[in-house]
């Protein structure tokens, strides 16, 4: 397992990143609207219907300000929140 640091590393390595935010808070309502992420990923045991409401309106705004922001499907089926758990089932974010 990789350290939150690590993970940070490796995806600051890719070309298309073009930041990374490591958060301790449990909604990100307040850095969605700042940065209106083009992509903003969740662990793929969360979908658009059980995301927190303030986290969802915010990337509602988010989508509107940019037409490149949309929810994808997921491809992985681990939590990085919950290490020992197995493999999540295959439910995936709808496409908007």
């Amino acid at each position: 397992m990789q350290t939150e640091s690590e993970r940070a590393y490796a995806l600051a390595a890719l070309t298309c990143v073009d930041a990374i935010v490591i958060f301790s808070e449990v909604r990100l309502t307040t850095e969605i609207r700042t940065l209106r992420p083009d992509v903003y990923v969740k662990a793929c045991d969360y979908t658009l219907a059980t995301l927190d409401p303030g986290e969802h309106t915010a990337l509602e705004e988010a989508a509107r300000a940019s037409s490149s922001c949309r929810s994808c499907p997921a491809s992985a089926r681990r939590s990085s929140s919950q290490k020992s758990r197995p493999p999540v089932g295959s439910d995936a974010i709808p496409s908007r």
